[in-house]
């Protein structure tokens, strides 16, 4: 019988079962456990540096509700092990030896790499979509996790599917595992205020793209600076490969300079569009990458407003990101929910 239909509580499997058998679910391990098996329990982030959205304090912020974001630090792996119980209680029945182990090593792994918030937070993001009717699902690696799975992050159960955890995450690992979650497009924006109310807007922002200079518009930008025609730098802009080439001399397919341009005024303009070429021409925001901080994100990153009212962005983009060490949140605009949600409201 599953735990859910005789309801059973946690203490009371594992004192009849044991951690090892059928039915019996994995308890976090407490600091003593931790220096019993020999290892600091501190729990850490992959780069060396805690990334925590969470105060820690115990008591409620104001304005940011009381659930997860209110635990101080040793309380979220218990937390995270209290949603992990209910949601394999819902999901499982009955609950399996292989369930049970699956479970226990995926939290010892996300209490060693220190991501218990990480998790919470995406659990939080999906829990308010729930409740909010918004669309949405995750996708990517993430679906190889119980864990994520018995948050209801992702719908695809990896021990069915036989899925491998230490495709998305393993103690080795160097960054955060991604965890892409797909919104519908008219929603999306619903869930980012969401955030910036629930963390705060002092800790929260988009991370941007850095857009750099590509052949076209380096041959554009350097021909308007040099005074040549309009006609002149279209026929060369177009001439060139759109996405690759590794000579901007070489991809303008044979094009000589006009008769009247003296060849040192040629060759200044190709030496110019070389040097700008993946130069940094300004920032945009990234497609769904989100940072949730424990610090003051101006103490950690620089950040500016962004051109849409109610954002700002952080001068970093994902690669500078990872090796900060911060929790990226990523959410996606996917028009197909949106299509679903349509079709559902209309049946």
């Amino acid at each position: 019988m599953g735990a859910r239909r005789s309801g059973i509580d946690s203490e009371t499997l594992r004192r009849t079962h044991g951690r090892d058998q059928p039915g019996s679910l994995p308890r976090p391990r407490t600091q003593p456990d931790a220096r019993r098996a020999g290892r600091d329990s501190s729990p850490r982030h992959p780069r060396g540096r805690t990334a925590s959205p969470f105060p820690e304090l115990g008591a409620p912020l104001e304005g940011r509700g009381g659930d997860a974001p209110s635990l101080p630090g040793p309380c979220r792996g218990a937390f995270l092990y209290k949603l992990c119980f209910e949601g394999v209680r819902e999901r499982y029945r009955p609950i399996t030896l292989a369930v049970t182990q699956r479970l226990q090593r995926e939290l010892e792994v996300i209490e060693k790499t220190g991501l218990a918030e990480f998790f919470l937070i995406n659990w939080d993001l999906m829990r308010f979509a729930r409740d909010h009717g918004v669309p949405g699902q995750g996708r990517g690696s993430a679906a190889d996790s119980i864990v994520a799975y018995v948050l209801g992050i992702t719908r695809v159960d990896p021990i069915e599917h036989n899925l491998l955890f230490e495709r998305f995450l393993h103690e080795e690992m160097t960054s955060t595992p991604d965890i892409d979650i797909d919104f519908s497009t008219e929603h999306r924006e619903q869930v980012i205020q969401y955030i910036y109310q629930k963390y705060g807007w002092e800790r929260t922002g988009m991370v941007c793209n850095v857009v750099t200079f590509q052949p076209r518009m380096a041959i554009r930008q350097v021909g308007k600076a040099l005074g040549f025609s309009a006609e002149l730098l279209d026929r060369l802009a177009k001439g060139v490969d759109r996405w690759f080439t590794e000579d901007v001399e070489d991809s303008m397919m044979g094009a000589v300079p006009p008769p009247e341009m003296r060849p040192q005024s040629w060759q200044q303009f190709l030496e110019l569009c070389r040097e700008v070429i993946e130069f940094p021409r300004h920032l945009s925001i990234h497609n769904g990458g989100m940072l949730v901080t424990g610090e003051p994100l101006v103490d950690i990153a620089p950040v500016e407003p962004a051109t849409m009212e109610g954002r700002r962005v952080v001068q970093f983009n994902k690669d500078d990101v990872e090796d900060l060490g911060l929790i990226k949140m990523d959410m996606l605009g996917l028009r197909t929910l949106s299509v679903v949600a349509e079709a559902l409201d209309l049946i």
